[in-house]
């Protein structure tokens, strides 16, 4: 293969850390997860699945509600099930319940439980029960008709309202006119040059709404074109009347007009309409808005409605045989949850991206994981928030190998409703940044697939001293370099595991194109022993005389050669 850079790939060689055991978690009056070592079947459910993730804080849960998927048999109704058309998870649910086995229907019984929403592409119910979650998933594990039983986690939203109001997008192009560093931005007007219009990529903004009579995104809202509006009819058979933008899981309706403005906000980041004398200006002039609202007026919001609009997403996507799509996800907080794992799994193989705020508590998260952005899936894209001089904004979360790259977030001018425009900031407000840039990049390359899109977003990244580190890329988005990346088939470095590694251990690498012929890998000028090698993965082994840190502080790199 040719030589090429893993590039910016940062990895501590130091002491290995040595994670603590797996802790359990009983259900508390509060709502919130406390440890508890002696319940093993919890354990399962919210310890094992996770891998070595710690979460971030103590999380809640919905207190009469739990996400199960039963073992293969009576999980998925057949195809059949759903003659010309796609069911709404009520529908599902009741007949993914009927096609259960009679072991499974005893283990719901012994729970007074009652399955509210299905998801059949994962295989998931949604099951409401009395007796409190922590009893409930315990009987479902020793009942043996399980592959899993999981809290209902509640997330929220990542962003803030931050005053005073700033007129500028530094962001986008930064002159210094906040007192920041000019050029620390994402050079979007280079890449204007090259392109503006997106109008062919979809992109799900998941979240409170979006106010679509705005005067700078009504124009670019997502039409359902399945739908014929206020006629009170379900026109496409998907289960949802008059969803012409999208949908409401958290009022339960199909009006997702925001509530709360955060959503608003993503929404304008990635595609308020431009050069049309009004307001301010997305990443992507005219990416169609598909609103997707699962988060209250407050900002909070649960797991299990957050799978119904994903699974929402894949089904409008294959309906109407749309070719690119991304959803964009400014919330977090809650645990791990498999189910949300494997909905957006279905959303990769659906060809989806799935671009993620790394969170907001200004902690590492190779050692916390936020999620969704920490979930080990491919297609997701974890992002950082860097302030006006390309450095990590202070609440920003970080990690070496749990975020992918940096986006401004820090005071982002951006709509709200009502035709109004304010200053936010917040992992929440560069998720939105990086989402506007992956339809840019898709709608000048409209044939490649998604994989190839995230490569060339982190190839194109500005690296930066500052973010050394702090993310797998060391480096802040960078539009304009994202275009052209787009089109080279450079090696692209994905994850390390672990992010913090002994002499002597084994280190894989994933990424892409690193080639079929096993090569070298460098690390800080000594070679590591390669172990196994192929396009995607490679294993490599540290030496035991490798000399430990990173005395420089500029951050390490992996470099690859024939």
């Amino acid at each position: 293969m040719k030589t090429g850079w893993l590039k910016n790939m940062a990895i501590v060689v130091a002491a290995a850390t040595t994670l603590g055991a797996h802790c359990a978690f009983a259900e508390q009056p509060s709502g919130t997860m406390e440890p508890r070592s002696d319940v093993k079947s919890v354990a399962a459910a919210l310890g094992t699945k996770a891998g070595n993730h710690r979460p971030l804080a103590n999380v809640k849960f919905a207190g009469d509600r739990l996400l199960v998927k039963f073992k293969t048999g009576g999980a998925r109704p057949p195809s059949s099930a759903f003659p010309g058309k796609t069911s709404s998870p009520t529908e599902a649910a009741q007949q993914m319940s009927a096609a259960l086995p009679m072991a499974a229907q005893t283990a719901l019984a012994n729970i007074h439980g009652r399955a509210v929403k299905g998801f059949a592409n994962i295989g998931v119910l949604v099951v409401e029960t009395p007796v409190g979650v922590g009893r409930a998933i315990e009987a479902l594990y020793r009942s043996g008709t399980v592959e899993y039983a999981e809290p209902d986690y509640q997330v929220k939203a990542l962003g803030f309202p931050n005053d005073p109001y700033f007129p500028d997008l530094w962001g986008q192009h930064n002159t210094g006119q906040t007192g920041g560093t000019p050029d620390a931005d994402m050079d979007l007007p280079e890449a204007w040059d090259v392109r503006t219009a997106a109008d062919t990529v979809i992109v799900g903004v998941v979240d409170t709404g979006i106010d679509y009579t705005h005067e700078d995104l009504s124009a670019n809202m997502w039409q359902n074109p399945g739908e014929i509006p206020g006629n009170g009819i379900d026109d496409d058979a998907n289960g949802y009347v008059d969803d012409v933008y999208g949908i409401d899981t958290w009022n339960y309706d199909s009006d997702p007009y925001d509530d709360n403005a955060h959503g608003t906000h993503v929404a304008g980041t990635i595609g308020a309409k431009g050069n049309n004398g009004v307001g301010v200006t997305g990443a992507a002039w005219n990416a169609k808005l598909m609103a997707l609202k699962f988060l209250s007026a407050d900002g909070y919001g649960y797991d299990s409605d957050a799978i119904t609009l994903i699974n929402y997403a894949i089904n409008i996507k294959t309906a109407n045989s749309y070719s690119r799509m991304i959803l964009s996800n400014s919330w977090g907080g809650g645990g791990y949850s498999q189910a949300l794992y494997d909905a957006i799994a279905a959303a990769a193989n659906a060809g989806i991206l799935f671009i993620a705020a790394a969170g907001n508590e200004g902690m590492d998260t190779d050692a916390f994981t936020n999620y969704p952005s920490g979930y080990a899936l491919d297609n997701i894209i974890a992002v950082g928030a860097s302030d006006h001089n390309d450095s990590p904004a202070s609440f920003s979360n970080r990690g070496c190998s749990s975020v992918d790259l940096f986006a401004p977030g820090e005071s982002i001018l951006s709509t709200v409703p009502y035709n109004g425009y304010a200053s936010y900031s917040g992992t929440s407000m560069a998720t939105p940044q990086v989402s506007g840039l992956a339809a840019l990049v898709w709608a000048q390359y409209p044939s490649l697939p998604w994989a190839r899109v995230k490569n060339a977003m982190l190839n194109g990244v500005d690296g930066k001293p500052s973010l050394g580190q702090l993310a797998v890329t060391q480096g802040r988005a960078n539009a304009s370099n994202s275009l052209v990346r787009a089109m080279q088939t450079l090696p692209t470095v994905w994850e390390v595991n672990p992010s913090t590694a002994a002499p002597g251990s084994i280190v894989t690498i994933i990424g892409r194109n690193f080639g079929t012929t096993a090569g070298t890998v460098e690390f800080n000028g000594s070679a590591l022993t390669v172990v196994s090698w192929d396009a995607n993965v490679l294993k490599v082994q540290v030496p035991t005389d490798i000399p430990m840190g990173d005395p420089s502080g500029s951050g390490l790199a992996f470099c690859l050669s024939d």
